[in-house]
């Protein structure tokens, strides 16, 4: 057997580590095509760590270009020991872990911007206002494989349609099995109140206004079967919903990777940050740069 293709079943076969108990990956998902998702943004973590060893990949986190300078992604993704921006990089157009792609752009970052009130909930035991802004040292430079998305500004009801992708684990057993290309998966939308019921005797969940819960219920049932999720390794990436014509689609960011009790859990739904209950504070930051 090819040496190469040895070294690359090994990378794949061993467990990878989470950031913090918030890390998502994919669960039942398909591969993206090369520039289907263009806004996807992959975050580099340059020194060693026990997920990029394990995974052989220095892919951390995921996050979205919703501007030439900002990346948008998870708080989680830069707390604590993981705050040192200069050991991270934002790789536009990236596809394949273990090539460089042709029209892939790695950016360092200049700054990071976790929501200020972040770091209050984790030391109250549960993840909250789980979402940062990213500024790059450099513009992005667009093209078909670099491309912004917009913000979604509307409140997402029950049994909207959603994706979400990254390049993560596709079950949450064994761990460590993971994807070196991008995968997705559909998501529908569960209310608020249901997703609440669910989780409100879990001790390190919260579930309001600013978060969206979402799963796949299988043969429709009601928070009875769930399959498709993220898991380990996705966070801040994209939860997106296209809308629009068949002759005009329109793809809009409407969630962050966040957090949720297991991946593709057969109760509990995952838990996204809602991008459109943070506007407010995403237009302030990044207008006062």
């Amino acid at each position: 057997m090819d040496t190469k293709l040895i070294i690359l079943i090994l990378q794949l076969a061993f467990t990878p580590y989470m950031v913090l108990g918030a890390s998502r990956r994919i669960v039942n998902g398909q591969v993206i095509e090369r520039g289907q998702w263009p806004f996807l943004v992959s975050l580099h973590y340059t020194k060693p760590h026990k997920f990029t060893i394990h995974t052989g990949m220095q892919h951390l986190c995921g996050g979205s270009l919703i501007d030439p300078y900002w990346v948008l992604t998870a708080a989680h993704c830069y707390s604590e020991r993981l705050s040192d921006v200069t050991q991270w990089r934002a790789v536009l157009g990236e596809y394949n872990q273990f090539i460089k792609d042709d029209g892939e752009q790695t950016v360092e970052i200049e700054k990071a911007f976790p929501h200020p009130d972040y770091d209050l909930a984790r030391k109250s035991a549960y993840v909250s206002y789980d979402i940062a802004l990213l500024r790059l040292k450099t513009p992005a430079n667009l093209t078909e494989f670099v491309e912004i998305i917009d913000l979604n500004t509307k409140e997402d009801l029950e049994g909207t349609e959603y994706e979400v992708g990254g390049w993560g684990q596709l079950t949450h057993d064994p761990t460590g099995f993971g994807m070196y290309l991008p995968m997705k998966t559909n998501l529908t939308v569960v209310c608020t109140e249901e997703c609440h019921a669910v989780y409100e005797h879990e001790p390190y969940f919260k579930v309001d206004a600013s978060t969206i819960c979402a799963t796949y219920p299988a043969h429709g049932e009601s928070l009875v079967r769930y399959a498709n999720s993220a898991c380990f390794g996705d966070s801040g990436g994209p939860l997106v919903c296209s809308t629009g014509p068949p002759s005009f689609v329109k793809t809009r960011l409407s969630g962050i990777v966040s957090t949720g009790l297991t991946c593709g859990d057969v109760t509990h739904p995952g838990i996204y940050t809602n991008v459109s209950y943070y506007l407010p504070w995403i237009k302030e930051v990044m207008s006062s740069y």
